[in-house]
C-alpha cells in the first residue's frame, strides 16, 4: 500500500497523478492523507475517510475534523521512520521515500533525473513489493511510463463531484459566449516576487503583450480570453480584449481553465495541470523575448 500525504495544490495534483499510476500499474492502494478537505471536491474521494484509489467508501463518515486527525497520526508515523525511531520490526512495516523539494527549472537533465524518485524503476518496485506500508512525499514523484498508461483511468479518478461539474460547466458556458475560442490566461504573480529571484514575475503589461502575440495567431477566429489570477486584476488594464475571470475556489478554478482551447502562462504546475487533465495545448511564457507559435503550444502528457 502506498500512502502519500503531501498538501493540495496544483504542485500536489501535478505530482499525486503519478502515483495514481503507479498504484495502477503495480496493483495496489493509495491513501492519500493530505488531500483533506479537497476530498470533497471529487467524486472518487468525497465519500472516503481516506481518500483512497481504487474509490470506496468508509465506513466511517469523513469530517474535516477526522480527516484532520487521521492525517497528524500518519504524519507521525512518517517522521518516526525518517528519524528512525521504530524498532526492526516496525522500520521494516513502513518506509519512506523522498523527493527533492527544489525546482527543476534550469536544471540539467541529469540534475532532474537526481532530484525525482522514479516510481517506474525496478528499484521503487522491488521496495513498493515488499515493504507493507510505503510512504511516498515530495513534489517530483514521478511514473512517466505509467501515466502515460494509465491516462484515462487517473482522469477519471480526478473529476469532480456532480455539483461542482455543474458550477464549472456554467461557467465555462458563460465565458464562451458566442466566441469561437476561449484561451485561457494563468497570471500568478504573489509568490512569484521572490520564486528564483522573480524570474517569471510578470507585469500585467508583459501579460498582455504575450495575450496579443497570442490572439494574432488565430486572426480568422472570434477569441475570449479567460483569466485566472491568483491576485485581484482590474479588467481595464487588459482592454480592448473580450476578457472574463475564473471565479470560486481554487480547485474550481483550474478546473474552468482545463476546459479552454489554449492556455497561456508562466510555468506553473497549476497551468501544467489544466493542460494534462483535459489535454489542452498551453504554452509557457519562459522568454518575454520570444513571440509565439502555434507550434510552441503543446499538451502536457503527464
Amino acid at each position: 500500500m502506498i500512502f502519500y500525504l503531501d498538501a493540495p495544490g496544483g504542485q500536489f495534483l501535478t505530482t499525486y497523478v503519478h502515483v495514481i499510476a503507479c498504484a495502477i500499474e503495480n496493483n495496489v492502494t493509495v491513501m492519500n492523507l493530505g488531500l483533506s478537505d479537497h476530498a470533497a471536491f471529487f467524486a472518487g474521494t468525497r465519500a472516503d475517510l481516506f481518500a483512497r484509489y481504487p474509490s470506496r467508501k468508509s465506513l466511517i463518515s469523513p469530517t474535516p475534523e477526522r480527516r484532520a486527525t487521521v492525517l497528524r497520526w500518519a504524519v507521525r508515523v512518517q517522521r518516526s521512520v525518517e528519524k528512525s525511531k521504530l524498532k526492526n520490526f516496525g522500520s521494516a512495516l513502513v518506509r519512506v521515500a523522498r523527493s527533492s523539494g527544489e525546482t527543476t527549472l534550469g536544471k540539467s537533465d541529469a540534475e532532474k533525473q537526481s532530484m525525482i524518485v522514479d516510481m517506474d524503476s525496478p528499484a521503487f518496485r522491488a521496495q513498493l513489493k515488499k515493504t507493507p506500508a510505503l510512504v511516498v512525499t515530495g513534489p517530483l514523484l514521478r511514473a512517466q511510463t505509467s501515466i502515460r498508461k494509465h491516462y484515462a483511468a487517473v482522469r477519471e479518478f480526478f473529476t469532480p463531484c456532480a455539483e461542482q461539474k455543474a458550477a464549472i460547466e456554467t461557467q465555462l458556458h458563460a465565458a464562451r459566449g458566442d466566441s469561437e475560442l476561449l484561451i485561457g490566461v494563468h497570471i500568478r504573480r504573489s509568490d512569484y516576487a521572490k520564486f528564483m529571484d522573480g524570474k517569471f514575475y510578470y507585469t500585467h503589461e508583459q501579460y498582455r503583450t504575450c495575450m496579443e502575440q497570442t490572439q494574432n495567431l488565430f486572426a480568422d477566429k472570434t477569441v475570449r480570453f479567460l483569466m485566472q489570477s491568483d491576485e485581484p486584476v482590474d479588467a481595464d488594464v487588459f482592454k480592448p480584449f473580450d476578457v472574463c475571470f475564473a471565479r470560486g475556489e481554487r480547485a474550481t478554478q483550474i478546473y474552468v481553465l482545463a476546459g479552454c482551447d489554449y492556455l497561456i502562462g508562466p510555468p506553473s504546475t497549476f497551468l501544467s495541470w489544466a493542460s494534462f487533465y483535459n489535454q489542452v495545448p498551453h504554452y509557457k511564457i519562459m522568454d518575454l523575448e520570444k513571440i509565439p507559435t502555434i507550434q510552441d503550444f503543446v499538451i502536457n502528457r503527464g
